[in-house]
């Protein structure tokens, strides 16, 4: 798996403690918070800004392409 599919993954798992956390503490300002930075900013600003090259541009066999089609 690429380096930057890997990376989203991390970060997800990072957004689930916080979400898990904030649950079990009824701090749901801080579950919006999380959701909305991970789209916004990882997603979003990151993640999506740099492989929409590859989803556009590579062969649809490519590791890159299917990375991150998953």
């Amino acid at each position: 798996m690429p380096e930057l599919e890997r990376w989203v993954l991390h970060r997800m798992s990072e957004i689930d403690l916080v979400l898990r956390q904030g649950i079990a503490d009824y701090q749901f300002h801080a579950i919006y918070g999380a959701i909305h930075n991970f789209c916004a900013v990882d997603l979003s600003a990151f993640y999506f800004d740099i492989r929409k090259d590859s989803l556009y541009c590579d062969s649809s066999s490519s590791l890159r392409r299917r990375a991150a089609a998953r």
